[in-house]
């Protein structure tokens, strides 16, 4: 009985595979799936230091932190490194003011300012342990430390400490400032949350829930949009409520901007640079831009992203 089924089998088969098609399986033709759409091209690469994690923009150049030691000056109209400034510990978070570029030593306890004409360091300003994201509001300079749980506020006119606001549970990651408020992400707490900080009295007076590892937060459509491990919230910055959730840009979000069309972020376990349409809330396009990507930067019409494990930036052009 076993050998005559099978028999029975390869006979069907083989009136399966001829007929009039010339060998051709008979019945309509599969298309082939449709490849998706691609967010955008990459325009160049530009070589800065080892594990580079975040950079500020001045306007013509982008200032570029990394793990290990240095700050980058990349000019943007020639898309080219123009020196690295070296510094010790862990110079990771970057911030630009009117006429100084602010480097966080996550190692440490300090930041420098660097004069941006000459780059030399100018002073360093002692901030809580394990300094990280920065936030410019009302002419102060807030930056933000994880171990330490606190914000150190500093006079960029003095480089003077003029206020320290305590903020217990909140292992802060990149904040931003918006609508009178600094929106800081609990990138190394535990309560994955995104806070909003009353600058005037130094409390978190809104919560927005998030998946783990909040990181990095930006404005535009009338809304907030901050990345998770798992995806990107949109919420209202007034209520600090959730408006919509998109969950299917990849793992491990981190950087996030806003353009005039458009919301990007960047996954870092699948090396995605993706899209996401305003209008529906959904992702439209994507792209591999390279390993470990981390922040990003909008200049002109193009978006930069600081590549985390192969020490450069990505220039593409949407």
């Amino acid at each position: 009985m076993k050998f005559g089924r099978a028999v029975a089998l390869l006979l069907v088969a083989s009136l399966a595979a001829c007929g009039t098609g010339g060998g051709r399986p008979a019945g309509p033709v599969q298309a082939s799936p449709s490849r998706p759409p691609t967010a955008g091209t990459i325009v160049t690469t530009v070589p800065v230091g080892d594990e580079a994690l975040s950079m500020a923009f001045d306007g013509r150049y982008l200032w570029v932190g990394s793990a290990k030691g240095g700050v980058t000056q990349v000019d943007t109209t020639i898309s080219q490194p123009i020196r690295t400034i070296r510094l010790p510990g862990r110079p990771v978070g970057v911030a630009v003011t009117a006429d100084a570029v602010w480097v966080a030593d996550y190692a440490g306890d300090t930041v420098t300012r660097i004069d941006p004409g000459t780059g030399v360091p100018v002073t360093s300003v002692r901030v809580g342990a394990n300094p990280l994201g920065f936030a410019e509001l009302d002419g102060d300079l807030w930056v933000f430390s994880q171990s330490e749980q606190r914000a150190t506020v500093i006079d960029p006119r003095t480089n003077q400490v003029v206020r320290t606001v305590p903020l217990p549970g909140l292992g802060a990651g990149y904040p931003s400032a918006a609508a009178g408020g600094i929106w800081v992400p609990d990138l190394a707490g535990t309560t994955r949350s995104l806070w909003r900080v009353d600058p005037a009295t130094g409390q978190a007076n809104l919560r927005l829930a998030t998946r783990a590892h909040p990181a990095e937060v930006a404005f535009g459509f009338g809304s907030g949009w901050v990345t998770d491990d798992e995806g990107v919230i949109r919420f209202n910055p007034a209520t600090g409520k959730e408006q919509a959730r998109i969950d299917t840009v990849g793992r491990r979000l981190d950087g996030i901007v806003v353009t005039t069309d458009a919301v990007w972020t960047v996954s870092i376990d699948d090396n995605l640079l993706s899209r996401i349409d305003p209008g529906t809330n959904r992702p439209t396009a994507s792209l591999k831009v390279c390993t470990g990507p981390r922040h990003l930067t909008v200049v002109q019409d193009d978006i930069w992203v600081a590549c985390h494990d192969a020490g450069m930036l990505v220039r593409v052009h949407p």
